[in-house]
């Protein structure tokens, strides 16, 4: 009976993911028909809809040199790790900063800090998705690197096994992603125009369940296409559970 129950309530939840990621997919598929009015390109904003904007990012008062590249940045996440042979990779470097930063836009400013905004909203309510090319390094030995960044990782007290420069069979992995400092972005949310344009005030887009900055308008499509590929298997997955689950129960 209690077996009945429970299959009974994962079936009910299994319909319930269907469903949300059934009209999630559609929400996806309406505002990629509609891509070019979701950016306002200067216009007028209206309340409480999902629009994309364009603006300036700049620190709010320290900048930050991302690690490896040491280019102005208001966040970073840095990561280094050496394989010798078919060992566990060893990991050298992982370090994640981030400086409260703002958007300049036509409309008004974005403040993003780490705690709070200055009129009391949080920005750690939403989450912040950041749509930017990062840097990524695969090579087989230290000898594959370039000068410049075994430069920049011996600044930052990275020291590689010296077996890794002669073993053919070791590798070395190196990515960054940062976000950069006074550069123009695009920026996707639910906009309220706040003091005449002194102040916006920006929540999550409710289809992404987050605020998405790019450096592209493509980086916004790719946000929404990601999510929607996800969703699709997310309703996939919810389908086919009730039917293996009834499967197991019978056999």
């Amino acid at each position: 009976m209690i077996s009945y129950i429970v299959a009974g309530s994962i079936i009910v939840i299994c319909l319930l993911l269907f469903i949300f990621s059934f009209i999630t997919i559609l929400e996806i598929y309406g505002m990629l028909r509609k891509f070019d009015k979701l950016y306002t390109k200067g216009l007028s904003l209206k309340d409480g809809q999902s629009s994309i904007i364009r603006g300036r990012i700049v620190a709010e008062n320290e900048i930050l040199k991302s690690p490896i590249t040491g280019e102005d940045c208001v966040a970073y996440e840095a990561y280094v790790s050496e394989q010798i042979r078919r060992g566990y990779p060893n990991k050298l470097l992982e370090e994640t900063k981030t400086v409260p930063f703002k958007i300049i836009t036509h409309h008004g400013d974005l403040h993003f800090e780490n705690k709070e905004y200055p009129n009391g909203k949080s920005a750690s309510e939403d989450m912040i998705s950041f749509e930017f090319p990062f840097l990524d390094i695969y090579k087989q030995n230290l000898k594959n690197l370039s000068p410049d960044i075994i430069s920049s990782l011996t600044k930052l007290g990275v020291n590689f096994n010296n077996r890794s420069n002669n073993i053919m069979d070791s590798a070395v992995h190196i990515t960054q992603s940062s976000v950069p400092h006074d550069k123009e972005v695009f920026v996707l949310g639910k906009f309220n125009n706040e003091n005449n344009g002194i102040l916006l005030d920006v929540k999550a887009c409710p289809t992404l369940n987050s605020i998405v900055i790019s450096d592209s308008l493509d980086g916004i499509k790719k946000s929404l296409k990601t999510t929607k590929l996800f969703n699709y298997t997310l309703m996939f997955i919810s389908f086919i559970s009730p039917f293996a689950l009834v499967y197991l129960i019978l056999l």
